[in-house]
């Protein structure tokens, strides 16, 4: 089922959950057990490559470009933020992301994960819905948010100025607003339970969300 903030669904526009990512002509779709991100050939529906990360990975996202693939999992009690090379399928970077301050961060599993349209940064959220900030040039963390005052994370997506982070919450079934430069919650809107994918149209004025409920 699917709820949709707006009166409309693009027609271009797919919500899916936040396990895959696509750039033309792959599709990249992470394994949490094995840890393991498989790479697709679209065009022909073929296995292209298979990167091997860390079992307990949990979301991936690429940028616009299609040469960076991005993923977030929780290992050792830490979310990490993985950057690989897509023309290579080699690893990039892996960052891994202290506990903030906030009494609600509990980082034992990765939500999702989303990059901003001039790939500079990545935003990715784990459970007590800590978002943090990782700068792409330097492959470290420069910010913590507070999105909302869920604790089990879902989706994220940025509107496509790049001002906005929205984050789905798996377990209250809220959507949370943060602002992506101040990194201040803005608003929370409440659907259903077990929300997970969310995804913004084309010029920003609309998302959209996914749930996985019965």
């Amino acid at each position: 089922m699917k709820h949709l903030l707006g009166s409309a669904l693009g027609a271009c526009l797919a919500v899916v959950a936040f396990h895959t990512a696509w750039a033309a002509p792959f599709v990249y779709v992470a394994s949490g057990n094995a840890g393991t991100i498989a790479v697709v050939d679209a065009a022909n529906n073929t296995l292209a490559a298979t990167v091997t990360l860390e079992p307990g990975l949990r979301a991936v996202a690429v940028n616009r470009r299609g040469t960076v693939i991005y993923a977030a999992g929780a290992y050792g009690g830490n979310l990490v933020v993985w950057s690989i090379d897509a023309l290579t399928n080699k690893v990039l970077s892996r960052t891994p992301v202290p506990k903030a301050a906030s009494p609600q961060a509990v980082p034992l599993a990765a939500g999702g994960i989303a990059i901003n349209a001039s790939a500079t940064r990545v935003y990715a959220i784990s459970e007590g819905n800590d978002l943090a900030v990782v700068d792409t040039a330097t492959h470290s963390v420069i910010a913590h948010a507070n999105a909302g005052t869920g604790f089990a994370s879902g989706g994220v997506a940025i509107n496509p100025a790049g001002t906005r982070v929205y984050v789905a919450d798996l377990v209250y079934g809220d959507l949370h607003v943060v602002d992506a430069e101040t990194y201040k919650h803005l608003a929370q809107v409440s659907l259903v339970m077990m929300i997970e994918g969310v995804a913004t149209s084309s010029d920003g004025s609309r998302i959209y969300v996914a749930d996985s409920c019965c």
